[in-house]
């Protein structure tokens, strides 16, 4: 069939990092139609697992955008596939897995190695990122292989800062069972607390309290917890954090 054709081909002096005019080599072709037997057949004869097309993607960045068969990624990883290449978009294939929502690609690139802390230009980390999409499965994932829960991007912005902006309480409290810090500031200066006391969550407010969270601390506005709860007009929020032990310097409503 068709790895048959490919080797009598490349056996008489076919080229087998020829791109077509979109970039793409045969082996980029085999990775995206699923072709493990191919892929491996091309690599056997000389074609380079790295070569990047006209978007600096390689083999390996498609096939986590394919959610390529853990066959065809044993095959690339075991020939050389660099995990750790960017595309001009910057990311790796990790990356890509995460953002695709391919959990199972992403597990093997874990299984294999793949840097679990390694951050995009925005300085987010795949757990931020997996958090981000939604992606619960890969962000159990990546915890599991020491995903660093306190990891900050460009913008200061811990995946407990996400998970909250997010609304997603299941991960909230993930990672405050995993140890994350609630005191870690963000470039304006706001922590996890203030951060739940913007999008009027009682409930991660308790969760973050006894997790350690300050109840008075100030952010870069020089405003507390109580202090923006106050000004959203979040009564229940500000009767709240009166009770934990809140103060503040502004008029209560």
């Amino acid at each position: 069939g068709a790895v048959e054709a490919v080797k009598v081909l490349l056996d008489h002096g076919a080229n087998s990092n020829l791109r077509n005019i979109a970039g793409e080599s045969p082996l980029d072709m085999a990775v995206v139609r699923g072709h493990p037997h191919v892929v491996k057949a091309l690599l056997e004869r000389g074609a380079a697992v790295n070569l990047a097309n006209d978007q600096q993607s390689t083999a390996l960045h498609h096939a986590a955008w394919n959610g390529a068969s853990d066959e065809t990624l044993k095959v690339l990883l075991e020939g050389g596939a660099n995990m750790v290449l960017r595309n001009g978009g910057g990311a790796t294939p990790l990356d890509i897995a995460i953002l695709r929502g391919h959990g199972g690609v992403a597990k093997s690139l874990l299984d294999h190695g793949s840097a679990v802390n390694l951050a995009n230009k925005e300085g987010n980390a795949p757990l931020h990122l997996a958090i981000l999409e939604g992606q619960d499965h890969i962000f159990a994932d990546l915890l599991n292989f020491g995903a660093d829960v306190n990891a900050q991007n460009k913008e200061g912005y811990t995946p407990l800062h996400i998970a909250i902006s997010q609304n997603d309480t299941a991960a909230v409290k993930t990672l405050l069972s995993k140890g994350a810090d609630v005191n870690i500031e963000n470039k304006f200066g706001d922590r996890a607390l203030h951060v739940a006391t913007l999008l009027n969550r009682g409930d991660l407010i308790i969760d973050l309290v006894n997790g350690g969270a300050d109840l008075n601390a100030k952010n870069a506005d020089n405003l507390t917890a109580l202090d923006i709860a106050s000004k959203k007009r979040f009564q229940n929020i500000v009767d709240l954090l009166l009770s934990l032990g809140g103060v503040t310097s502004l008029v209560q409503i």
